[in-house]
């Protein structure tokens, strides 16, 4: 900028500097932030690879005992056995 210029308007020279100042803040703000989600994101992965993890180990262990969560006739078999089975 020119001289003439910041001379006759100090204030908004003022008031640029200070969006300068704050554009850069946020700049590093936004960085931080962003850094966090991808944290977040890798624990939420973990998390979700576990519970698949645990579905599958379930499932065998189902399947081992006879009882498997994606047989629908399963509850209905529960509900048979239990009529049948003297009072």
């Amino acid at each position: 900028m020119d001289a003439s210029y910041s001379d006759a308007r100090p204030d908004i020279i003022q008031d640029w500097k200070t969006l300068k100042g704050q554009i850069k803040q946020q700049k590093i703000e936004n960085i931080a932030l962003l850094k966090i989600l991808e944290k977040e994101k890798l624990k939420t992965q973990g998390q979700k690879d576990m519970v698949e993890v645990c579905l599958e180990r379930v499932l065998r262990m189902e399947e081992k005992v006879g009882m498997i969560a994606d047989n629908p006739n399963y509850m209905e078999d529960l509900v048979d056995t239990d009529r049948l089975s003297p009072v």
